[in-house]
């Protein structure tokens, strides 16, 4: 049973001011305007949040290194939990002076955003440190793939975690819940600790996965967002598709109105706060910048001293008396570490493509370089020397080659993760378009394009298929490799074993290809 909070004043206000809605909310006590999500409709999102893990691990802290110490008293310490049995997290615990013989009442989460850095960032690391000198246990946790965790097959943010973000689609999960799960660990290894009263904080992309774990965890009973994007982020707003919640494309202020916990928004701007925002909600605006600058921490320091009961003076905390900068990393982890492919995923249905539909994608633009006379074939997948040599083949053999390149779109994933849509289905939709514009009589696609390949319709070939996961290879092919359903009950394979043209054998497909075309 989660404690009631203490009752206490609210906290002193700095240079810092609340305006607009948030003054509404907070001075006059009015009601949001937004209703907020049902209950059917919590549960949903809970159950989105909740990744597929095998059975609940100990939720004990094994420390890895020796505790240092650093500011206002306080240690930090490296630690290690488990996401499940044998999956490890990686973190650092700040302890407050004394914790050895009183472990403290008050915990508080910290979660990272993507600043280049997980809990060694400034962003992270520095409200970490104000925390604990004021008397918290602060647990600062790594998302996967950061920092010790920085292991193939583990990464999920920005350009580096596309792979990973799209096996997790596939599999029917995603990049926030992995990570909204990850923290729930988190709050088991506080609870462990003996934090009875629990607060969540982080900057930007730290700030919307502690919102997200405050909406679908009890146990947070405040949260601190400071320089928050839109939550949840808009399909083509940017930012890293880590924290965007598939089939949510924002604004939706009935999310935020369902935020039932006192919160402290800290926006690095002084225009409107996000709308929809509870009675609860606190609003305070800045010049920037986008950070957890040391203005916002005072207001959080303030905030989960009110909230939670923090005791400790703040006048250990002077204002410019900056904490450590260190790199908080313990011991690596093992090469051998299972990445994100380990979890026991429960996939939805295989992707069965029907027609490519390119209006749907905005009709993607694409060029095409056609050498040769005959029946066209489009070449999908093949680059550099290797499409010259292909080209001259299939001119050999009496067929006109039409190599094929593919406009670019940074927002493709986005658009396919927040639409619900399987993101390869732009790459056949391209493959539509240049087959119509070139009257194409059959396609020869290599690797990853084997997928599109086979839904526009025509006689194809497919080399150096595809079938397991195994097979991928993520410097060399895309993301959208990773369709739903596709490493998980023999999908893959059944779908390569229905492709009789496949193979290594670069002139015996071109044979087979050529009988289908010129009988």
């Amino acid at each position: 049973m989660i404690p009631p909070r203490p009752r206490r004043r609210a906290p002193q206000q700095t240079a810092a001011r609340y305006f607009g809605a948030a003054a509404c909310l907070t001075l006059l006590g009015c009601a949001p305007s937004t209703p907020p999500m049902s209950a059917a409709e919590r549960a949903a999102l809970k159950a989105e949040l909740q990744a597929p893990t095998a059975a609940q691990p100990s939720p004990a802290v094994e420390r890895v290194g020796p505790a240092r110490a650093g500011f206002g008293g306080a240690t930090v310490t490296p630690v290690r939990l488990a996401l499940q049995p044998g999956w490890w997290l990686t973190g650092a615990l700040f302890s407050p002076a004394g914790a050895e013989g009183s472990p403290p009442e008050v915990g508080v989460l910290v979660a990272h955003g993507h600043f280049g850095q997980g809990k060694s960032g400034a962003e992270a690391q520095e409200i970490a440190w104000r925390l604990a000198a004021q008397g918290a246990t602060v647990l600062s946790l790594d998302s996967p793939g950061e920092e010790e965790g920085a292991l193939p097959g583990r990464q999920l943010h920005l350009e580096a975690g596309a792979h990973g973000r799209a096996l997790l689609r596939a599999g029917g999960s995603s990049a926030l819940a992995v990570q909204v799960t990850a923290l729930q660990r988190g709050l088991d290894a506080l609870q462990a600790l003996g934090a009875r009263r629990i607060g969540a904080t982080g900057a930007s992309g730290g700030a919307v996965l502690s919102m997200y774990l405050a909406l679908v965890d009890p146990r947070v009973q405040a949260v601190v967002l400071a320089s928050p994007p839109p939550i949840p982020r808009e399909g083509r707003g940017g930012g890293c598709l880590c924290d965007q919640l598939p089939g949510h494309p924002g604004p939706a202020p009935a999310l935020l109105a369902s935020l039932g916990v006192p919160s402290l928004w800290l926006l690095d701007h002084r225009g409107p706060p996000p709308e929809g925002l509870p009675r609860s909600a606190r609003v305070v605006g800045s010049d920037g910048p986008h950070s957890y600058t040391e203005e916002m921490q005072a207001e959080a320091q303030a905030f989960f001293a009110a909230e939670l009961g923090l005791d400790r003076p703040e006048g250990a905390l002077a204002a410019g008396e900056r904490p450590p900068a260190w790199d908080l990393a313990g011991p690596p982890l093992p090469t051998d570490s299972p990445g994100l492919e380990a979890l026991p995923f429960a996939p939805p249905p295989a992707w069965a493509p029907g027609p490519a539909d390119p209006a749907a994608w905005g009709s993607p633009v694409v060029e095409t370089h056609c050498e040769g006379n005959g029946p066209v074939v489009l070449l999908a997948g093949v680059e550099g020397e290797d499409r010259a040599q292909l080209s001259a083949a299939l001119r050999a053999a009496g067929l006109r080659a039409c190599a094929l390149r593919v406009s670019e779109d940074e927002g493709a994933e986005a658009e396919a993760q927040l639409q619900g849509r399987v993101w390869a289905e732009r790459q056949a939709a391209a493959l539509a378009v240049a087959a119509a514009q070139q009257g194409a009589a059959a396609i020869y696609a290599q690797r990853a394009w084997g997928l599109p390949a086979g839904v526009v319709g025509l006689p194809w070939a497919w080399e150096r298929p595809i079938c397991a996961l195994k097979d991928v290879q993520p410097a060399v092919d895309p993301a959208w490799v990773h369709t739903p359903g596709a490493w998980w009950g023999g999908a893959a394979e059944a779908r390569c074993a229905a492709q009789p043209r496949r193979g290594e054998d670069r002139a015996a497909l071109i044979t087979e290809l050529r009988g289908a075309l010129l009988p």
